[in-house]
């Protein structure tokens, strides 16, 4: 069987540091100022460190279902059957939701683990 990890930028780990261990991290939306922009991706921690310098509000949303949608389907492409996924806490999003509900969608399987951590 083969499996996919996946998580979300929301661990604190760049999308480049886990693609090297082989785990797919999906961006949290963060919006400032009527603009979104997808966590170190379009919008890195220094940029972050710099907006909220300059008293900017930075709020976060779970990454769009497009983007959910689109691994998920990917995943399945390549022949992967069982998604393991540990985003943020179910506590501060829907992310897990969405998730489970995508892949039942595409009749893929899936674990989400809720760390409950904040």
């Amino acid at each position: 069987m083969k499996v996919a990890f996946v998580t979300d930028s929301g661990t604190g780990k760049s999308i480049h540091e886990y693609a090297e261990q082989g785990i797919i991290s999906l961006p949290l939306q963060i919006s400032v100022d009527d603009k979104t922009y997808q966590d170190m991706e379009t919008l890195n921690r220094n940029d972050c460190i710099r907006l909220m310098k300059e008293e900017k509000v930075l709020t976060t949303s779970q990454p769009s279902a497009g983007i959910i949608e689109e691994c998920f389907e990917s995943l399945k492409d390549q022949g992967v059957e069982l998604i393991i996924a540990v985003p943020i806490c179910n506590g501060l999003s829907g992310t897990i939701s969405t998730m489970t509900a995508i892949a039942n969608s595409l009749d893929i399987k899936i674990i989400c683990i809720d760390t409950y951590v904040t």
